[in-house]
């Protein structure tokens, strides 16, 4: 959490205690959360994310999006909620797109792991606060990208856009196939 404070990603820490886990941070008043239109705030945001991946910090924890969905279908097959048309034929096509990701070879890097509007908070004075780092470890820096898509409600072109902004070019098209099959896996994540 250090981190995010030293790269003023998040400017509310004040103390966490690390056995118990419990966190001290500063109250903000009066704040909003991004707005996924407003063109200002997203390129405040991604350059935000940017950063933080670029910050080449080597985490002591990991966030592997797979392994918690299959923990979430353990739980879910044990509660018989998984017997629905389709149900197998989805679970298959996401667990093929993530395989897709990991061939992709990505260098693994510090995230958030939950980069959504309501974690981005405003100020009055525009001061942007990335809170709720509880995921935060090294992935794959397009499961920030693929959550912060998956959680609006952005057509295909735009979330192409919100890609190229974040890359600060055009992708290729394998990244943009990579960063795509990321929204369609942290999409099943989150459906689960």
């Amino acid at each position: 959490m250090g981190y995010a404070k030293k790269l003023e990603l998040d400017n509310t820490f004040i103390y966490m205690d690390p056995l118990e886990g419990w966190k001290i941070s500063h109250y903000i008043q009066d704040v909003q959360s991004l707005n996924y239109y407003n063109h200002s705030q997203v390129d405040t945001a991604l350059f935000m994310i940017h950063k933080l991946h670029n910050a080449n910090i080597d985490s002591k924890y990991s966030f592997n999006i797979w392994d918690i969905i299959e923990k979430m279908e353990g739980e879910i097959q044990k509660q018989g909620r998984d017997k629905f048309q389709d149900y197998d034929s989805l679970y298959h096509d996401a667990e093929k797109l993530f395989e897709l990701t990991e061939h992709d070879k990505v260098a693994k890097c510090l995230c958030h792991c939950n980069f959504c509007n309501i974690n981005i908070l405003i100020d009055q004075n525009n001061k942007f606060y990335l809170i709720n780092w509880k995921y935060a470890g090294n992935s794959d820096p397009a499961c920030n990208i693929g959550m912060f898509i998956a959680c609006s409600n952005y057509s295909l072109d735009e979330a192409k856009n919100i890609i190229h902004r974040y890359l600060l070019r055009e992708p290729s098209i394998s990244e943009l196939s990579h960063y795509l099959a990321y929204v369609s896996v942290i999409s099943y994540y989150l459906f689960l």
